[in-house]
């Protein structure tokens, strides 16, 4: 609420005028992010159109969540996982949404690599209900019946590969970054026994490593470190590890990290498995 809508209303209580104040720095540092990325991409395509710059910036942000869609996934799981005290309907997330805030990267030398292109600047899981629920509804993003036309897919996969039984929820997700916004989701599945094994074994450890997903993608994606390999499945979890992007001729392919590599980041084994005790227990 910026401008004149912030003039309509009492700035006394509740310390409207200072919040204002402060989401209007916010709101200026975010464009002249925004626009210090469109001034690079200017530099490096010297005579492209505004219009044309824009649509390359676009391609970066599609790229990057291209690179990131494991690594996303799971912190979206993670996230519904550490909140089960505000979704008193679970399984049934009707509503909800798990949204990423991106901003851009401005240490650039020469060409973007696509995986660091962004970093996260906020996660929240979200009820998209009120005026958020007529907008999603508007860009065609919610049904009229209140459910994510992103979840359909995974549905189907889940028919196909019989999995019904053990698919829990869907959780729908929001990636979002200037005015550009994608959804995905993801299934919440039960644990493979392989996974339980792994979880059980996080009980000996005082790290609440569910909790730690957050700062840990959030650390990845500055690091330029992605979950993969790419062409994982949903229900792939002890399988995947943590790699790096690099430029395969003229396209960015994945590579797993080294155990050196992994050992100097910090990250815990089986870095694809994200559950709980109480799957664990169930």
């Amino acid at each position: 609420m910026l401008g004149r809508d912030c003039q309509r209303v009492d700035w006394v209580d509740n310390n409207h005028r200072e919040k204002c104040e402060i989401l209007g720095r916010e709101h200026e540092k975010e464009e002249a992010e925004h626009q210090s990325l469109l001034d690079h991409l200017a530099i490096q395509h010297p005579g492209m159109s505004d219009r044309r710059l824009r649509e390359v910036e676009e391609d970066y942000f599609l790229q990057w969540i291209d690179l990131h869609s494991i690594s996303i996934r799971k912190a979206a799981i993670a996230t519904v996982l550490t909140n089960m005290g505000r979704l008193p309907s679970f399984p049934d997330l009707t509503g909800w949404m798990f949204g990423i805030e991106l901003g851009p990267r401005l240490a650039h030398s020469g060409e973007i690599d696509p995986s660091t292109a962004f970093f996260v600047r906020n996660v929240s899981l979200y009820s998209a209900h009120g005026k958020r629920q007529e907008w999603a509804k508007h860009a065609g993003f919610l049904r009229d019946d209140s459910s994510w036309a992103a979840n359909d897919k995974w549905l189907h996969w889940a028919e196909v590969n019989d999995a019904m039984d053990r698919l829990i929820t869907i959780i729908p997700i929001g990636i979002m970054y200037h005015d550009i916004m994608k959804m995905d989701s993801v299934p919440m599945l039960v644990p493979s026994h392989e996974a339980r094994v792994a979880l059980t074994l996080r009980l000996l450890d005082p790290v609440d490593h569910l909790r730690r997903w957050i700062p840990t993608f959030k650390a990845m994606v500055l690091r330029g470190h992605v979950l993969g390999p790419p062409d994982a499945e949903p229900d792939d979890d002890v399988e995947l590890e943590v790699g790096k992007v690099i430029k395969l001729g003229n396209r960015w392919g994945w590579v797993s990290l080294t155990d050196e590599e992994v050992q100097q980041a910090g990250y815990i084994k089986n870095p694809g498995v994200v559950g709980s005790v109480t799957q664990v227990s169930a």
